[in-house]
């Protein structure tokens, strides 16, 4: 307006663009933000724009030169975080110009968190697919399983490729000697968001004695993270030695006793599977109160940092096993010969997952994740005892998630409509 450009004989060149970006405008309702430009609101929210889909670089067959324009800072909070973390870049070599794509591939344990994740890109935009896609990989021997022949189940989200992730990639990987090396750039502080942080802890974060952890493979990237939670959000937290399956490295520890902070700041962004992270773990009110009398003979707390453990400690043995979810209390009841065998299966997508295997625990374990659940090893016995023993615990503890109250074998049992209880409705 200042050179006078909508003056003839430009009158309609001026006009078109006028309209033009004003209903860009009116698309992206003012929540979306350039790469390099941060938006604060003054009543600190953040908004998810329902229109997104309808913008046409989100569809599938978009060639990535054409998806162009500015991302959500609720995306590029979560893809950065991620970055931090187990997600990784590929870059695709274009005619034109470069493209990248996101990834993140996590086991079936983590099967509630990966699954919404996926949802909400598919959501606004950003994958193919509503659900991520299951793979199969090899257990290596390396990887110290019990047994390295088992298949294991991962599943595998990925984004479109865009040519506008570029500054991201860039940022986050450099070629050493012809290999792409990760490294944390000095700005990810700027999208430590609330919304971001809560994706960083559901990505690598677990609750260790010590406190929160969070593992992340960078030095540079630990001592950002944790200037961040101070200067940003008042978080103190400190690096400690964190030893797994015999190996020392250094993590971020935020301490029980900013919990209460921390659970303010991340709350409404966290899913459901991952409540339990700020719930103190007690006994006593977790299953039957008549638990308080019971000393287990072991107990994992978190039934998926300590799969190793769990079945390491009980090759060869027999007993009477329990699992107890941590967000509605209840539990399951079981015995086996040998408890490191019946231990492996549960930690089994494929028999977990098979529709002839109706077992409401196996159900439980979809949805809510192992990360969700206690297990315990209520009683080691021999093997003449286990029946007796199993009924036992049955009457004392009356597990919901037994669809027989009764201890034995259940071959020949054959479900009733009433007890074919679909996935959603599990508690």
């Amino acid at each position: 307006m200042y050179y006078g450009s909508y003056r003839a004989p430009r009158t309609l060149v001026w006009t078109i663009g006028t309209v033009i970006f004003i209903l860009m405008m009116a698309t992206t309702k003012n929540t979306y933000m350039w790469p390099n430009l941060l938006l604060d609101y003054p009543d600190g929210s953040t908004i998810i724009c329902s229109s997104f889909p309808i913008l046409p670089f989100n569809k599938s067959r978009t060639k990535a030169i054409k998806r162009i324009g500015p991302h959500n800072i609720d995306v590029l909070s979560i893809i950065i975080c991620g970055l931090l973390g187990d997600w990784w870049g590929n870059k695709i070599k274009g005619a034109q110009m470069d493209s990248v794509r996101f990834s993140l591939e996590q086991g079936v344990k983590n099967s509630a968190y990966i699954h919404y994740l996926n949802l909400l890109l598919h959501e606004l935009g950003y994958c193919s697919t509503v659900t991520p896609k299951l793979v199969v990989k090899s257990e290596a021997i390396k990887d110290k399983r019990l047994d390295p022949t088992l298949t294991r189940y991962n599943y595998r989200l990925t984004t479109y490729t865009f040519t506008s992730f570029l500054w991201i990639f860039n940022a986050f990987y450099m070629e050493v000697n012809g290999v792409m090396v990760k490294r944390v750039p000095c700005w990810v502080g700027e999208f430590i968001t609330p919304l971001g942080l809560a994706h960083l802890i559901m990505g690598i974060g677990s609750i260790d004695s010590q406190g929160l952890i969070l593992k992340i493979n960078d030095l540079k990237g630990l001592h950002l993270v944790k200037t961040e939670l101070k200067n940003r959000y008042n978080l103190n937290s400190t690096y400690i030695s964190y030893f797994r399956e015999g190996e020392s490295f250094k993590v971020l520890c935020i301490k029980e006793e900013c919990f209460a902070l921390l659970q303010s700041i991340v709350n409404p962004y966290l899913h459901e599977s991952f409540r339990y992270l700020f719930i103190p773990v007690d006994f006593n009110l977790l299953g039957s109160v008549a638990s308080s009398s019971i000393k287990a003979e072991a107990i994992y707390a978190n039934a998926d940092t300590q799969k190793e453990l769990a079945i390491k400690q009980n090759r060869f043995k027999s007993g009477i096993y329990r699992w107890t979810n941590k967000i509605s209390g209840k539990s399951y009841i079981g015995s086996s010969v040998n408890l490191s065998k019946r231990l492996n299966n549960y930690y089994n997508y494929k028999i977990l997952a098979d529709p002839k295997n109706n077992m409401l625990i196996y159900k439980a374990l979809l949805k809510y994740g192992y990360s969700n659940f206690i297990l315990e090893i209520l009683e080691y016995c021999e093997r003449s005892l286990l029946i007796e023993r199993e009924q036992y615990y049955f009457d004392l503890l009356k597990p919901e998630y037994n669809i027989l109250q009764k201890a034995g074998s259940t071959l020949g049992f054959k479900h009733s409509e009433e007890t074919e209880v679909p996935l959603s409705k599990v508690r």
